[in-house]
């Protein structure tokens, strides 16, 4: 249970991008967890202050990787009167749109329903970035 609130902490913290929890067998055979948090280098410090603080753990292991993200904007469409965001990534040659999952939770029924009101939602966020995308009058 500590270790959960302390992901939690983690995962809220502004320059934490991920966290990851994983089971994992230790020294002679004890089982442990083993985490990866995906953090802004400029965030590390803060990120191990409370690792220190907020788990028994003795050391930390580190490195500093590069990142490469996709260029993306931010799109809010209408779905069953909620509103709902969507990430739309610019692609070599194409677009293509991620419906944020916290947005689709509040949807009642089973998979099925939750998987077209996300297609439906990311195929809005497309038009919508296609609406808004400059004209070449060239």
């Amino acid at each position: 249970m500590d270790l959960a609130i302390a992901l939690d902490h983690r995962r809220a913290h502004p320059g934490v991008l991920d966290v990851l929890q994983i089971p994992a067998f230790g020294k002679k055979g004890r089982m442990l967890a083993h985490l990866q948090i995906l953090a802004a280098p400029a965030a590390a410090q803060d990120v191990f202050e409370a690792c220190f603080n907020e788990t028994t753990t003795l050391g930390l292991r580190w490195q500093v990787m590069e990142r490469r993200v996709l260029a993306r904007r931010h799109k809010t469409v209408q779905l069953e009167g909620r509103n709902v965001r969507v990430k739309v990534a610019e692609r070599a040659d194409t677009r293509t749109a991620k419906a944020e999952s916290d947005d689709l939770l509040a949807l009642r029924g089973v998979h099925v329903v939750r998987e077209k009101a996300r297609r439906e939602a990311e195929a809005a966020g497309l038009r919508r970035a296609d609406e808004e995308e400059p004209k070449d009058d060239g």
